[in-house]
């Protein structure tokens, strides 16, 4: 019987496929940044052990640069580049965005001021 690590793993492995296949555009252009929203949080509690396999993803939430965690501010300078502990250049940046809807991104005008930063992102 698998253990939930060997699930984990499991589930780490098909979501880091999973973001490789959203990088690749028919159009060449390497995005920016792969915002991935989740509105109910489902995945949060799988986010230190995706961090800890994958150095690219970064999380919304109280600032915590050491876990990857940040304020939207702090997440569009790791975009930017910004900041030391952004990746490195060719690196494709992963956004996790807990409670945030790709709706409520999309009505910039609506969106939560904390959370602006992210709309230029989609």
């Amino acid at each position: 019987m698998p253990t939930n690590t060997a699930k984990s793993v499991g589930l780490i492995d098909k979501l880091s496929a999973s973001f490789e296949a959203a990088l690749r555009t028919g159009e060449g252009v390497e995005p920016v940044a792969l915002v991935w929203t989740d509105s109910d949080g489902e995945w949060k509690q799988l986010f230190p052990v995706l961090r800890a396999v994958l150095q690219r993803v970064y999380r919304l939430g109280a600032y915590d640069p050491a876990n990857h965690t940040g304020p939207a501010i702090w997440l569009k300078c790791i975009v930017d580049r910004a900041l030391p502990e952004a990746p490195a250049s060719g690196v494709t940046p992963v956004i996790y965005l807990p409670g945030v809807s790709r709706q409520e991104l999309r009505a910039a005008e609506d969106c939560r001021p904390a959370l602006q930063p992210m709309i230029e992102l989609q």
